[in-house]
């Protein structure tokens, strides 16, 4: 609606945009409110955005903004508890009459609440971030258990009928099964009303349909898998116990639901084919989308296909996965039952028991010894689960001690707050208003700071729980994602720690009398008393934080120190398995051959070679015998070995100390060649040139002649003893896993160059892996990392929060102690020394708090102890590092509040 307004020459101009909306908002007001103040409301709106309009443009949105909200809170403050239904007493005091309803009354403190709060920007803006930050940390872990432990797969039906079920042995482990021993248990049980199986690992497959040509990962999985998880397909129909059945398994295929996607979301793919390594698989249906599996750390597949399909799809193990072969048990599967109606955990192990000593003795050489457990925990293994129970403790008593901190500085901000209201607070109780009443009031401030952190920091959780997911030691197979429950429970902590924090300010304003608080006096010493506690306690919190993040940082550090003997930086792996694509030995060799030759000539390259086995990502050992042993049973000595490529101890950096490395004259048609590290030499050859010397692995054959010696390095763990370590020359043997050691030459990924190099050779091989050696050391040191990374964070945290609160108390120190301070510079004291007093203080708390702190951290250290490395738990150098950290952050803090008492004006002082 157009509204004008007449100027003095009869002429009319529009109003300007903020006040015609600004009186639209009037309605908001009861009418009869409206009506007497409306006027002067738009009068003085109008003032203020002409005062601001000279100031800038952010001014005038300011001051725009602060006036709606202002608006606001006075149509909510008329239609809860009108002016003229209090008394005027009551009114002035802030505090409804006897008649009102708790609700009204609640709402209306909420309302006086916000606008004192508008008053204060600064004062609400810090106490907001610091909650928000506090529950933000808290949220963000809240958000990691809640995933890892508390939420239920999606599309799993009755979830907490599901128990995992792991192979031991003499009664301790937990490890995977035998698809025999599956068989038995899923045929023979009695507590259980299904059974399924699954391989995790899975297997890379290239997967090809029409244009579509990529490598894609299946999961092997019993006829069951879906029938005992309850999960209902997109389209189609899931895999049975017809399809999966030993010896005459049926070559059909269930697609991911993203993988159905990206083959176009054609419903006719049912009953169509696509190649998985060669080999044609009918897909008989799509998985639901949000589907993927049962446990968080398990990456879900792109393909889901039948158990008995795997000779097929990786033909390398021939009968020994799915048979009974004699010498060779091969355990690899994950099982998970759902138990029967009214069966416990216990009815479980009981049925597990007992089959598993009828398989002991029909199957001694198999199961001897060997039984089997089910744990409550179906989503991980009790291992994996205790680790991840493990990590989360420590993650969930450092964000308590963050939001500890929290409110410690938020009560300490309060406590200043009430030091610069105290007229304001005894007016109202002179007016009538009772400690109750007051005490009110500074608690539903403290709701309304709960509120607005509590949002923040759900919002800052999210970030978070994107930082937590990137830390943690595992590869999640879930995005942390807070939800409408996090939220809540945010809320209620949030509301909690303010309302702790306010206890204090709270019960200050309570014992204020009504003529106490109108002179000029100090306020009584219980505050300054109050806030000298807060920060001693915040003091020593933060100490025992910071002891904990130095001694995870220093842990990570010692780790990466590690001297592993070969070289790590831009080293490039790609890995393939040729037997699941028909290769036999003599063609493995060739390719092996060919694709050196193609990636050697790829300008990034400065460096390629080839390995069977990749430090850390495996272990191979083997009995041989060193020349000067007799060559019968008792001689053979256990050592670690590798088949590896020609230029491997170049590509790698191991230095070769004595003869050579090999080269591509070591193939098939030349004598078996081998080189040993220090510690075989050392171990069997003492004082000797190894150089020439033989090791035999089997009589019948011809021995291995040493051609050279190469430097001790580390295979399996970062930390480990010097153990003796043979390399074969993988153009020698038959090794169907090779992964390709390629050195660029910068930190350009090579992956996409080397894979296109290799589809030139064979577009139909499947890459298993590509990543670099630096990923591979980067997941041994996640532990330490993500730990060192979140408590380190953590610590920062609540670093800053420390030295805001011990700002903040020495602020207030400085103003409740203003008179004594102008008189004793007027009667001659030195500012030095009145600043030096301020820092004393500062100085005497960080002290009591680093001490108490200090107590804490050797108290608590025993329960990190175990995720340390290479640093002991009571490290003196840690512990000396964190409370003269919290000093120099206390000097820092108290620099300004020593100067604001320097320059006190004594003369000013005295005339107040």
């Amino acid at each position: 609606m157009r509204v004008e307004r007449g100027a003095k020459d009869g002429s009319t101009h529009r109003r300007p945009v903020a006040e015609r909306l600004y009186r639209r908002l009037l309605v908001l007001l009861p009418a009869r409110f409206h009506a007497e103040a409306g006027s002067e409301m738009v009068a003085t709106f109008a003032a203020q955005l002409a005062a601001a309009r000279r100031r800038g443009a952010l001014a005038l949105i300011r001051a725009f903004f602060l006036a709606l909200l202002d608006l606001v809170l006075v149509a909510l403050l008329e239609r809860v508890a009108p002016a003229r239904a209090l008394c005027p007493h009551t009114a002035i005091a802030g505090t409804p009459s006897r008649g009102e309803h708790t609700m009204s009354r609640i709402l209306f403190d909420l309302a006086v609440a916000a606008r004192s709060l508008r008053r204060a920007p600064g004062f609400t803006a810090a106490a907001v971030v610091i909650l928000a930050l506090a529950i933000g940390a808290n949220a963000t872990v809240f958000s990691l258990v809640e995933d890892l432990f508390l939420t239920a797969p999606p599309h799993v039906a009755a979830p907490q009928e599901l128990v995992r079920i792991g192979r031991t042995n003499n009664g301790g482990g937990f490890g995977s099964l035998a698809y025999p021993d599956y068989e038995f248990y899923r045929d023979q049980g009695t507590a259980f009303a299904g059974l399924l199986a699954y391989d995790p690992s899975g297997v890379a497959v290239q997967t090809a349909r029409g244009e579509f040509r990529e490598t894609r990962r299946a999961w092997f999985v019993s006829g069951s898998f879906f029938d005992v998880l309850g999960v209902e397909p997109a389209l189609g129909r899931v895999l049975a116990a017809d399809d999966d059945v030993v010896d005459r398994a049926r070559t059909v295929a269930v697609l991911s639901h993203r993988l159905w996607q990206e083959l176009g979301s054609d419903p006719g793919i049912l009953g169509g084919a696509v190649s998985l390594n060669g080999q044609p698989f009918t897909v008989i249906g799509v998985a639901p989308s949000a589907f993927r599996g049962i446990s968080p750390i398990e990456s879900p597949p792109d393909l889901y296909v039948p158990v008995t399909t795997q000779p097929l799809l990786q033909p390398a193990g021939g009968e020994h996965p799915l048979k009974r072969v004699p010498d060779n048990v091969w355990v690899w599967l994950s099982v998970i039952g759902r138990l029967q109606p009214g069966a416990t955990i216990d009815d479980a192990n009981t049925d597990l028991q007992r089959m598993s000593t009828i398989l002991e003795a029909e199957f001694a050489e198999w199961n001897d010894g060997i039984g089997a457990m089910a744990s409550p925990s179906y989503a991980l293994r009790p291992g994996d689960r205790n680790g991840f129970l493990e990590t989360t403790r420590v993650l969930m008593a450092v964000v308590a001690m963050v939001l500890l901190v929290a409110c410690a500085n938020v009560a300490i901000l309060l406590l200043a707050r009430g030091t610069a209201r105290r007229h304001e607070i005894g007016v109202r109780a002179a007016l009538g208003a009772r400690g109750w009443g007051l005490a009110r009031g500074l608690l539903a401030e403290a709701v309304l700071l709960a509120a607005a952190g509590a949002v923040l920091g759900f919002a800052l959780a999210h970030g978070g729980a994107r930082l937590a997911t990137a830390m943690m030691p595992y590869q999640l197979g879930v995005e942390l994602r807070p939800g409408a429950g996090i939220l809540a429970v945010s809320m209620i902590v949030a509301v909690a720690a303010a309302l702790l924090a306010a206890a204090m300010p709270a019960l200050e304003a309570t014992r204020l009398g009504g003529a106490s608080t109108l002179g000029e006096r100090a306020v009584a010493p219980a505050g300054s008393r109050a806030q000298a506690v807060l920060v001693v306690a915040q003091v020593a919190v933060s100490v025992a934080l910071v002891v904990a993040g130095a001694l995870f940082v220093r842990s990570l550090m010692a780790a990466r120190a590690v001297d592993l003997g070969f070289g790590v930086e831009n080293r490039h792996l790609l890995t393939v398995k040729l037997d699941n694509h028909g290769y036999d030995a003599e063609r493995g060799r060739q390719l092996t051959a060919r694709a050196l030759e193609r990636f050697a000539a790829l300008p990034e390259v400065a460096s390629v070679s080839a390995t069977r086995m990749v430090p850390f990502l495996g272990m191979w050992s083997g009995g041989f015998v060193p020349e000067g042993r007799q060559l019968v049973e008792e001689s053979v000595v256990d050592s670690g070995f590798n088949a590896v490529g020609p230029g491997y101890f170049e590509t790698m950096a191991i230095p070769i100390l004595r003869g050579r490395g090999f080269d591509f004259r070591d193939g098939a048609e030349s004598d078996p060649v081998a080189v040993v590290n220090e510690a075989f030499a050392e171990r069997f050859w003492p004082g000797e040139n190894a150089i020439g010397k033989r090791i035999y692995r089997d009589p019948v054959e011809p021995p291995f002649v040493v051609v050279g010696l190469a430097r001790n390095a580390h295979y399996y763990e970062l930390v480990e003893e010097d153990e003796p370590q043979v390399y074969f020359s993988l153009l020698q043997g038959s090794f169907p896993l090779v992964s390709f050691v390629a050195r660029g030459r910068d930190d350009s990924d090579l992956a996409p160059q080397l894979r296109s190099a290799l589809a030139e050779l064979d577009p139909d091989v499947a890459v298993a892996r590509a990543t670099t050696l630096e990923q591979v050391i980067g997941n041994e040191l996640a532990r330490f990392r993500s730990a060192a990374s979140l408590v380190g964070l953590f610590a920062a945290l609540a670093l800053v929060m420390a030295a805001a609160g011990l700002y903040g108390a020495l602020s207030y120190l400085v103003v409740q102690r203003r008179r004594e301070i102008g008189i004793r510079l007027a009667l001659g004291a030195a500012p030095r020394r009145v600043g030096r007093s301020v820092v004393g203080r500062a100085v005497m708390l960080v002290a009591i708090g680093a001490g108490l702190g200090l107590v804490a951290a050797a108290g608590a250290v025993r329960w990190i102890e175990s995720q340390l490395f290479g640093i002991e738990a009571l490290d003196p150098l840690t512990f000396l590092a964190a409370p003269s950290i919290l000093l120099l952050v206390g000097l820092l803090a108290a620099l300004l509040p020593a100067r604001r008492a320097m320059s006190v004006d004594p003369i000013q002082v005295m005339r107040v």
